[in-house]
Formats: C-alpha cells, structure tokens, sequence
C-alpha cells in the first residue's frame, strides 16, 4: 500500500481524476446493482478516497483539480437553478415551512442526541456534526430524484426546498 500512496502522490491531475471517475462510476454500479441510487456509491466513493477513508490522494494533485472542482459547482447551480419554479414555491409554500423547521430543528437535535450518547464523545464534536447535520447536498437531491424518478407531493416539497 505504501508504494501505491507514493505513486499516488506524484499522480497529475488527470490520472487523479480518472480514478476519481473509476471509484466513482464502479461503486455507482455496485450501488445501482443492489437497488440503491447510483449517487450513493458515488459519494461512498468520494469517502474512500478521501481523506476519511484511505486517503490517497495529495494535496497538490488534488490542487490541480480546482479549476473542473469550479466548473462542476458551476454546473450544479445550473442545474439546481433550473428546478426553481415560483409557482411551485408558492403551492409548496405551508410545506416547505414544515420541512425546513423539521430540518432545522429535529435533524440536529436528533444528531445530537445520538452522538453525545456513545462513550467517550464530546459535546463539541456532537454539536459540529450536528450542526453539520442541517446542510442539504442540493445536487444530491436532484440527482436521486432525477435516477429514481420520483413524483409526487413530498418530492415535489423537496425540489422546491433546495
């Protein structure tokens, strides 16, 4: 594993992203193939390269990937932007105050609680990730929906939350 991390280290940007898109088009498939949505494996991938997995990747290849990292959020807000509809807002008005109160309050809360009750955990750390908690990964969102095919009210609520 060390000469793998060595090798890795010297990698350029475009070796870096080609296993980037490997990792993330394989477990995409594996996750497709076991019924869930191929955005789960990708992001499962994501955490396996990276720094919270086997962190393989240096920060000077992964430097070299900033100006695609620029494109790409670029192409999220878009496509996020894309799904915004005034119309929708105002019909999902009542419940988009609910969701995001749920959102704001419960998940935290939830988080919390769950992580200041293992042994041996901070208060700080379960109030970072409980904070944490709240964010809501809009290109995630739209990519479940749009692999899944969703429809309805709740989807519909969702879409208009992000």
């Amino acid at each position: 594993m060390v000469w793998a991390s060595e090798f890795l280290a010297q990698a350029g940007p475009l070796l870096t992203l080609a296993l980037i898109i490997l990792a993330g088009v394989s477990l995409g498939g594996i996750a497709r193939r076991l019924g869930l949505p191929g955005v789960t494996g990708q992001i499962l991938g994501g955490v396996l390269l990276g720094r919270a997995g086997l962190d393989l990747f240096d920060a000077s290849a992964l430097r070299g990937l900033e100006p695609l990292t620029h494109l790409a959020l670029g192409l999220i807000a878009v496509t996020v932007g894309a799904h915004l509809n005034i119309q929708r807002l105002r019909n999902a008005g009542r419940r988009l105050v609910y969701l995001l109160l749920a959102e704001s309050l419960i998940t935290p809360l939830l988080v919390f609680t769950a992580l200041f009750a293992l042994p041996g955990s901070s208060p700080q750390l379960a109030l970072l990730l409980a904070a944490i908690a709240i964010a809501t990964a809009p290109a995630t969102i739209v990519a479940v929906v749009k692999e899944t095919r969703s429809k309805g009210v709740f989807v519909k609520t969702l879409v208009a939350a992000v």
